[in-house]
């Protein structure tokens, strides 16, 4: 980031080289944010991006570069604020970005799914089935582009995956793609954790549709290999406990077994306690754990 910035001063308003280090310097702001969730790295990766596509007019050849690097981190700021607008602003820069990139462009299957990604947000948000449908045919069209093999191919696996668990008949398949996911992605894989997370979650709805002893088992286990994946102090390991503490919770309706509800609870308060006290999360773990605490029966 320093050098960046270096670069950037040298770079008076006017200098050719201008746009390239703002953007540059945005991308590794939001890197910084991505490790540390400061907000005031990503502010500052919008307020670089901003400025990079104010000097990429229609017609530059790196306006598509801009356009999808500001989209990804108002997406960003749309994950901590829900603030509608920037959710809209994204959906609008991806949608420029995609018709930047016709079929045979080498970033079609990139911007497609980001596309993709902001639609299924919105979905989320609104529950329009036309986005939700919308951000299927991206995911399929990224999918499609990246065959067996193709080192992209797992990272759009889960997204095309996960949208097809929105609707109401596609759980098998769902399965399957991340399944896919999960074999590309081997132990000390950076995304493993992920995989496991995402198929852990897909089993427990499995179960909650069938009751399958099997499907929670498998589920448990694994959110449990995602969970020992990570090590302590790791971000990600806060939605983990929380996951598997509301799953035994959820069992322990079932099952009146005390053993269940004691650990669910051990787990809940684990990932409450992993929380700093100024942390997004921390209201609904708290309340997670509350829950949980009067559930005991007579």
């Amino acid at each position: 980031i320093e050098v960046y910035m270096e670069a950037l001063d040298l770079c008076l308003p006017g200098h050719a080289d201008r746009s390239g280090f703002l953007n540059n310097l945005g991308n590794a702001l939001r890197d910084s944010y991505v490790q540390s969730k400061s907000s005031d790295r990503l502010e500052m990766s919008i307020e670089m991006h901003m400025g990079a596509l104010n000097l990429r007019p229609p017609g530059h050849p790196d306006r598509g570069q801009s356009l999808s690097s500001l989209g990804i981190a108002l997406r960003d700021r749309y994950s901590r604020s829900k603030t509608s607008n920037d959710l809209e602003r994204s959906i609008g820069l991806f949608t420029e970005a995609l018709g930047l990139r016709p079929p045979g462009h080498p970033d079609r299957a990139h911007t497609s799914n980001e596309l993709g990604l902001v639609l299924r947000d919105r979905f989320h948000q609104s529950g329009s089935d036309d986005d939700l449908e919308k951000s299927i045919r991206l995911f399929t069209e990224a999918l499609d582009l990246c065959p067996p093999n193709h080192p992209d191919r797992a990272h759009f696996l889960p997204c095309l995956g996960l949208a097809l668990r929105d609707r109401d008949d596609e759980l098998e398949r769902c399965i399957e793609l991340l399944t896919e996911a999960l074999d590309l992605r081997p132990f000390g894989h950076p995304e493993r954790a992920n995989s496991l997370n995402n198929l852990g979650v897909v089993h427990l709805d499995r179960y909650r549709q069938s009751g399958s002893n099997d499907d929670f088992k498998r589920g448990i286990g694994f959110l449990a290999g995602a969970l020992d994946s990570l090590p302590l102090g790791h971000p990600g390991r806060a939605h983990l406990l929380t996951c598997l503490g509301l799953a035994l919770r959820d069992r322990y309706d079932q099952s009146g077994l005390n053993d269940e509800l004691k650990t669910s609870i051990e787990l809940l308060r684990e990932a409450l306690d992993s929380l700093p006290l100024c942390h997004p999360d921390r209201l609904q773990s708290w309340r997670n754990l509350v829950y949980t605490l009067t559930a005991q029966k007579g």
